[in-house]
């Protein structure tokens, strides 16, 4: 499976030898390829470079941003992840999973190996969802939900979802998975908030806080998601996001330590909503959580716009500006602690 790794260098060009030995190592299994955003603004801006040195993987046309450790073992690590072997494990240690509340995609068979469309729906997949598999008996399958051998199955929530179609449609198998491989809170960044915006129509409820990142955020928020998501349409899901990021208290308008807050952000307007029809803030709870939502749907709630600024080429722009002027006063400043070259050294010039 061949795959790129972008690099957005201008910062990273003391880290060019682990580059190449990176590429050394991957020869034939994976691509290693670097971009200078000075020179290639129309690539970068395509890929959604805002920040430098940026990190992407890319298969099958669909990319992901790498956030773990710039360091030779931890870049293998992660490309061992994403396009080595799927990894098998016994049923018990898929049950493990599913306690551990982690989200995956599985399938589940006694075959030595997997039917070409499985494996092209997981290849697809690849890069959004980890896919492993489950070989052997698996005991108490009724418990979990699981009604077939062989099966793919999604396990999200601390649940095990079964795929009902075909398992030779690979149409319909990668759109059942395309749908259920988000948990029902996710944990909103900056990146993932700005793919919201193409979705351009629904609400977001949100759990909003200083750290407030955790699991327990995650598990304690579900309680109120799953029946109000069963209710309402408008609703697409709800999430949990950080407000220490600075460019999320910049869109959001926070300042200093926020306590724990529900907003609902509504992305086809750009307008969030913090606070109820009596001007007071959302309560942690099933009802007050669905009685904002149905006044802000009646258009009776007070928005905000949004500080938001999608504009990719206002970095590369700065960037463009600014490194010619550094490199200047650079040479400027070498010539002024070395002293005037003498004739010799102007005649090579």
């Amino acid at each position: 499976m061949v795959c790129e790794i972008l690099c957005a260098v201008v910062w990273a060009l003391s880290k060019a030898p682990t580059w190449e030995k990176l590429a050394e190592k991957c020869k034939g299994f994976v691509n290693i390829g670097q971009v200078d955003c000075t020179t290639d603004k129309a690539v970068c801006e395509s890929m959604e470079v805002r920040g430098y040195p940026t990190l992407k993987i890319i298969r099958n046309g669909k990319s992901v941003e790498y956030k773990g450790a710039r360091e030779m073992q931890a870049f293998l690590d992660e490309l061992s992840k994403k396009f080595g072997d799927k990894p098998v494990l016994s049923p018990l240690e898929a049950i493990d999973k599913i306690k551990q509340e982690e989200v995956a995609l599985v399938f589940y068979s006694y075959a030595e190996t997997l039917p070409e469309a499985v494996e092209q729906v997981i290849s697809d997949i690849g890069l959004e969802l980890p896919a492993v598999r489950v070989k052997g008996y698996w005991p108490d399958r009724a418990a979990y939900n699981i009604q077939n051998s062989p099966s793919l199955l999604i396990i999200k929530d601390g649940k095990v979802l079964e795929f009902t179609g075909s398992l030779s449609d690979q149409g319909q198998m990668l759109e059942w998975v395309t749908k259920e491989q988000h948990p029902m809170v996710r944990s909103i960044d900056p990146n993932s908030l700005r793919k919201m915006f193409e979705l351009d129509e629904g609400l977001v409820v949100i759990k909003v806080g200083s750290g407030v990142t955790r699991a327990s955020d995650a598990k304690s928020f579900r309680n109120f998601a799953e029946p109000i998501l069963r209710r309402t349409s408008s609703v697409l899901f709800f999430g949990i996001m950080d407000a220490d990021d600075s460019e999320i208290s910049q869109w959001f308008m926070f300042s200093g330590k926020v306590d724990p807050k529900i907003v609902m952000l509504d992305l086809k307007t750009r307008k969030f909503y913090s606070a109820n029809v009596y001007g007071t803030p959302i309560g942690f709870n099933y009802k007050e959580i669905q009685d904002a939502i149905e006044t802000q749907k009646a258009g009776k709630l007070t928005g905000f716009a949004l500080k938001f600024n999608n504009n990719p080429s206002l970095m590369t722009l700065s960037l463009t500006v600014i490194l010619p002027i550094v490199v200047i006063f650079a040479v400027i400043c070498y010539f002024v602690l070395t002293g005037e070259p003498d004739d010799e050294e102007k005649k090579k010039v």
